[in-house]
């Protein structure tokens, strides 16, 4: 394959081809900061880009593989991006809020950290909606996203920028956050695999859990750190490299002691699957969009699975995600942010609710309905 191709190899090829000498990860990264450079400028997925300490890196682990090979971590030279929410050392980070538009974090947060230790490649930060706070890919810092299929197009959010690099190729890896479905909406709206693992799998901090940036430090019972990629195992080798406890995240899960690239080879032959388009008349679907859904469902069929079309019983949700979302924020915080920098250069939608006088009651209201739909897809899944 041409080094001009590499871009298009996964990160598990891309890591196994350094970790044997096949392509150095100066090579690697040339191929992709060009891929980068000739879809970027149309699809906006990138907000800030590295470049410069991206080949200082990639120089430097080249030199130490010629001086021990195969001594690289399991993402050797791999590029990753990683969305706008997520702090990284020495690269501006704005939230995608002018709030923080001239921003410079001075530590990483836990997850650029370990990938880093894996030796990954941080190539940017990908462009996100303001705070994540609406579904899509558009701020008043940055130019507005767009779909890699057709320019015209959303793609999804608020990890969009994430999704969109990687379905152009612009990267192998991308990490995002979920909250109510960050990484999921762009992962389908862009055609690629979006991670979002159980609550606490994969450690924040700051993230959420720094009071001292409001608006940032939001969402802490409903965010998840999340993997957007083009194939799954690459998923489970990312996932390998940034999951497990860590103390500065009391939400944080223990070692699981799970072997997730090993997990990619088992199959599921036998398991059973539930499947619904709609979530039983929940939501609305387009008729191309189902029709492409329900033909896809024999690929479960084909891997010895039994489809059952079922969904669990639940409520219209979106007051009480509203009301979920706003006892996460710092209002405090917020409001003044807002009456600083002016509520006309922030999302109307993210002003208007935290501007909202909510009550206890709605608060209340929200978290006991959580737990009633938290019990009815446990009891849900447990067949």
């Amino acid at each position: 394959m041409p080094n001009t191709d590499l871009w298009s190899l996964s990160a598990g090829e891309q890591a196994q081809f350094v970790n044997t000498g096949k392509v150095t990860p100066v090579e690697l990264l040339e191929s992709v900061i060009s891929r980068v450079q000739q879809c970027n400028p149309k699809l906006h997925a990138y907000c800030t880009l590295d470049l410069d300490q991206a080949r200082v890196r990639a120089t430097a682990f080249t030199e130490t593989l010629a001086a021990e090979p195969r001594n690289g971590g399991i993402l050797a030279g791999v590029p990753v991006s990683i969305k706008d929410l997520i702090d990284t050392a020495g690269v501006r980070t704005t939230y995608g809020s002018v709030a923080y538009q001239n921003q410079t974090p001075a530590k990483n947060d836990v997850v650029v950290q370990r990938l880093l230790d894996a030796d990954s490649v941080m190539i940017g930060k990908t462009n996100t909606s303001e705070f994540g706070y609406i579904a899509a890919c558009h701020n008043n810092v940055f130019e507005t996203t767009r779909n890699p299929w057709n320019l015209d197009r959303n793609p999804g959010g608020s990890s969009g920028g994430a999704a969109a690099a990687i379905a152009s190729g612009m990267g192998s890896l991308a990490i995002g956050s979920d909250g109510g479905g960050s990484v999921r909406l762009p992962a389908a709206l862009c055609g690629v695999v979006g991670f979002k693992g159980s609550f606490g799998l994969v450690p924040s901090f700051p993230g959420c859990r720094d009071p001292d940036s409001p608006g940032a430090s939001s969402w802490e019972s409903l965010e998840v750190i999340g993997v957007l990629a083009r194939r799954v195992a690459d998923v489970a080798l990312a996932v390998a490299a940034i999951a497990g406890p860590d103390p500065r995240d009391r939400h944080s899960l223990p070692d699981l002691g799970l072997d997730w690239t090993q997990a990619v080879d088992n199959g599921i032959t036998g398991a059973r699957v539930a499947w619904t388009d709609d979530f039983g008349g929940l939501v609305t679907v387009d008729p191309q969009v189902r029709k492409v859904f329900r033909h896809s469902l024999r690929a479960f069929t084909e891997m010895g699975c039994t489809l059952v079309e079922a969904a669990p019983d639940l409520p219209e949700l979106d007051a009480t995600f509203a009301a979920l979302i706003a006892r996460d924020s710092d209002l405090r915080g917020l409001r003044a942010l807002i009456n600083q920098h002016g509520a006309e250069n922030m999302l109307t939608e993210m002003v208007g609710l935290i501007r909202r006088d909510w009550t206890a009651t709605e608060f209340t209201d929200a978290a006991m309905m959580q737990q009633r739909i938290c019990n009815e897809v446990s009891g849900f899944m447990a067949d």
